[in-house]
């Protein structure tokens, strides 16, 4: 770790005298989560060029800390236990003279590798296992799952980089049979917490036949037939052909509305939709959306017998401007956006879909396909 003031463009002078300079004094040591914060008053040395720390937050593992004459502290970072910590301080002159070191002690507060994993909760999911987390600083961490296999031995099945406040998140892909997971989180110095073990039985998932859904035409509704696309365009399975859609033209103000009979009750796990193909992050392609389920909606068309299941948001997960792209973007879209379903929900037969926001910030919308995922309770 090196403080922003070293940033500084300060030189060593290519000749001076060979006097060392005085150390900092009144040495002041502030614990903090996972390090320090050191406050200290500098030497009156009209040549003092920086203060250094240096420092081990692991065997064999040593770091710095630096900065200029122009600031009286440093923060220490990076140690992954409560253990007692060393480090020294001195001192450098523009000639490049050392002062003599001083050493201190202190124990550093619990570092947020073991808070975060302390707040880790995990149940079974659909096709797999549920994650949720706290992280109040918005830690980089990486959360790895791991599967023990028929020899006894624990993999790695999934690696997520995040830093949001509250984690929520779902490791899919197994069958419902119950198996050995952990769960350990790793932090941006390669500090490691403890491992979460847990037995646990995914819950079993199908895929719904999407072919036959069909949009309910309720008052409010939009009309989806337009520019060449329409609504069965959007449950053909074809996502890679620009054209292939459903479409809105004119449509008047937002949200923009259609429902949609599952021909089936189902418990949902999640729902997904594709980006209409070459257009990934722009036009009338959803940014903003909200997702709605009933058994039993009022044919006015009104939102009297749904309830709400979601809000969600597009994710790009390069951040640039709009009509620019990265690979990660496209690789992202291809796979389709997944809106994942409350593990609390009930079972539904409708699903009403509400963009609240597009990509070009208009009124219409678009999109390429969309399918289901859940447990089918009922079909009709």
């Amino acid at each position: 770790m090196i403080s922003a003031c070293e940033e500084d463009k300060i030189a060593l002078h290519e000749s001076g005298d060979s006097i060392p300079p005085q150390n900092v004094s009144e040495v002041n040591i502030e614990p903090l989560a996972g390090g320090a914060k050191i406050t200290f008053s500098l030497p009156k040395e009209e040549d003092l060029l920086m203060v250094k720390v240096i420092y081990e937050i692991a065997p064999g593992r040593n770091r710095e800390a630096s900065c200029s004459l122009y600031s009286n502290e440093l923060v220490l970072s990076g140690f992954g236990d409560i253990s007692e910590k060393r480090f020294e301080i001195f001192t450098i002159d523009r000639s490049g003279n050392e002062s003599e070191r001083n050493y201190f002690t202190f124990m550093p507060l619990t570092p947020p590798v073991q808070t975060i994993f302390s707040t880790l909760k995990i149940q079974s999911d659909f096709g797999g296992v549920h994650i949720n987390w706290e992280n109040a600083g918005n830690e980089e961490i990486a959360i790895i799952t791991l599967v023990q296999d028929t020899f006894g031995d624990f993999n790695e099945e999934d690696v997520l980089y995040t830093m949001v406040t509250e984690g929520d998140y779902a490791v899919r892909g197994f069958k419902a049979e119950e198996k050995t997971f952990g769960f350990v989180i790793r932090d941006r110095w390669d500090n490691f917490s403890d491992t979460l073990f847990a037995n646990l039985t995914p819950w079993f998932e199908e895929e719904l036949e999407r072919s036959k859904f069909r949009q309910m035409g309720l008052p409010g509704g939009a009309n989806l037939s337009n520019w060449g696309g329409n609504f069965s365009q959007m449950i053909d399975g074809v996502t890679t052909v620009d054209g292939n859609y459903g479409h809105t033209s004119g449509n008047p103000s937002l949200p923009v509305v259609f429902s949609i009979d599952l021909k089936v009750k189902a418990k949902l796990s999640r729902f997904i939709h594709w980006q209409r193909w070459a257009w990934y992050y722009r036009h009338h392609n959803p940014k903003k959306w909200e997702l709605w389920g009933s058994n039993d909606p009022n044919p006015d068309g009104s939102d009297d017998g749904w309830f709400k299941l979601g809000e969600y948001e597009s994710f790009k997960p390069s951040g640039l401007p709009i009509g620019k792209l990265s690979n990660e973007d496209i690789d992202y879209a291809s796979t389709g956006e997944e809106s994942v379903i409350p593990l609390d929900a009930p079972a539904v037969r409708y699903i009403r879909y509400k963009m609240t926001e597009s990509w070009a910030g208009g009124t219409d919308f678009m999109v390429g396909e969309i399918t289901a995922y859940g447990q089918i309770e009922e079909e009709y």
